[in-house]
């Protein structure tokens, strides 16, 4: 899968959060993911497994719940970090909670679908 990648930028005056990432159901499970901050910014990195596309059982985007990732140096971080999902989810968002800067996730998925 080619790398995905997101960007906030400046949460001053509010949250900030990116475009959601989706990966494929079908490929690898294994994601690495790198977070980078430009500046001064506080951040954490979602995910969740609901999935509004599901051909079975969709839910709808207002219901999708994100919640904070296992890893613990994603949640509140204000440094640049490097991490994986041994189990790849089914979409992850950055949130930007504070802070002038720049926050930008790039997300790599092992492999491709074997059709």
């Amino acid at each position: 899968m080619r790398p995905q990648t997101v960007v906030t930028v400046d949460a001053t005056l509010g949250v900030k959060e990116s475009e959601w990432v989706c990966f494929d159901a079908y490929a690898h499970a294994q994601v690495a993911v790198q977070v980078t901050v430009y500046g001064t910014a506080t951040y954490t990195l979602y995910s969740t497994n609901q999935d509004p596309n599901d051909p079975t059982d969709p839910t709808p985007v207002a219901d999708v719940v994100f919640l904070p990732v296992n890893n613990g140096f994603l949640i509140n971080a204000t440094t640049t970090q490097q991490a994986n999902f041994i189990a790849a989810p089914r979409y992850a968002k950055l949130v930007q909670t504070n802070g002038n800067g720049v926050v930008q996730a790039t997300f790599i998925q092992y492999g491709s679908a074997n059709y």
